[in-house]
């Protein structure tokens, strides 16, 4: 009788043992899915804030700059004679599309072509940039 016993218990560990693995490879996928999208969120506002900083440059030194994109994540300010910065973005996140790969900035701070900047994380998440006409304003997509 303590075979079947024996039997029975090993049975049981192994279920919620089991059990506690699939429930944690769930929470471990979902969590890979969040941690990618807040990588995405981070990424849009980065590449926000690095095209604001262009135009400040141009405006502060009255120089024509602009921000090109160099393979799918690095993008690269500079003008005529040297580059100033680079934004590199994490490898799980791409530029899909980049205005020509380059964006224009005059002397006054003010982008010469309104556009929209698209962002893709591996997963196929996606995210919007848009630089309005007239107002030079940069803005995330919601």
């Amino acid at each position: 009788m303590k075979k079947g016993l024996m039997l029975i218990e090993v049975l049981v560990t192994l279920s919620i043992i089991l059990s506690i693995l699939m429930i944690s490879s769930f929470a471990n996928k979902s969590f890979e899915k969040y941690e990618e999208k807040i990588a995405l969120e981070y990424s849009a506002n980065d590449v926000v804030n690095f095209i604001n900083y262009g135009k400040s440059y141009s405006r502060r030194f009255k120089s024509t700059s602009y921000i090109y994109l160099q393979g799918q994540n690095v993008l690269i300010l500079g003008n005529k004679s040297k580059n100033i910065e680079t934004l590199k973005l994490p490898e799980h996140v791409s530029i899909t599309q980049f205005n020509n790969n380059v964006l224009n900035i005059k002397n006054g701070g003010y982008v010469s072509d309104a556009c929209t900047i698209r962002l893709k994380s591996k997963s196929g998440l996606k995210k919007e940039i848009s630089i309005m006409v007239g107002t030079n304003y940069v803005h995330i997509k919601e």
